[in-house]
């Protein structure tokens, strides 16, 4: 069974959607902060994470130059999938994890190589019961300027993976996830999305 819990922010125009394939794979907690300008974005956990528990960034910004993601802890970053750049728009997006995370209090940060001038957002999510050696099972990415956004399937190995959807557009949308694809009509304009699922221990 698939729960789900969703975040929408500045009235549709950015997306980040979770979901659980499995209820001992639980949401720790999460934050977001959303830029209008500047070179960096920093969130701070309200909790001190705990020690081996998963983190995962959704970065969206409004260039197309990198980003990259650090912590306060000093948790080392991957990319789990992107950038993704919308299609016919400069806005790019990807997903970042850190496994087996150190405890204590963390401020995560965005940094983009390119100055935000119209938005930059960050949503950082904490997870407790993934692999904390190799938690990346498997990632897809799509992106265009259709009615529906549409991640594209994703073969997962494991039936309990948890499934990280971020999904990004310029038009109001609302996310259903099936067991292995996130879809989402769409009131227009372009559009990211990507899915990652991450593997239990």
């Amino acid at each position: 069974m698939i729960a789900s819990a969703g975040l929408a922010v500045s009235a549709g125009l950015l997306l980040s959607m979770v979901a659980h394939a499995a209820p001992n794979r639980p949401l720790v907690q999460k934050r977001y902060l959303r830029i209008t300008s500047g070179s960096t974005v920093s969130v701070t956990f309200r909790k001190p994470n705990t020690a081996g528990d998963l983190i995962v960034a959704y970065v969206v910004w409004d260039n197309g130059g990198a980003a990259s993601v650090t912590d306060s802890a000093g948790n080392a970053y991957a990319s789990a999938i992107g950038p993704t750049t919308a299609s016919g728009d400069p806005t790019s997006a990807q997903i970042f994890y850190a496994a087996n995370v150190g405890g204590g209090t963390n401020t995560i940060t965005a940094t983009f190589a390119t100055a935000i001038t119209v938005r930059g957002v960050l949503y950082v999510h904490e997870y407790r019961g993934i692999d904390r050696v190799s938690p990346l099972d498997a990632a897809g990415a799509a992106s265009g300027s259709s009615a529906a956004m549409d991640s594209g399937p994703v073969t997962a190995s494991f039936a309990n993976d948890l499934l990280f959807v971020g999904g990004e557009s310029n038009g109001r949308a609302v996310v259903h996830v099936t067991r292995y694809q996130a879809t989402a009509p769409l009131s227009g304009g372009t559009w990211v999305m990507q899915l990652v699922a991450f593997e239990p221990p």
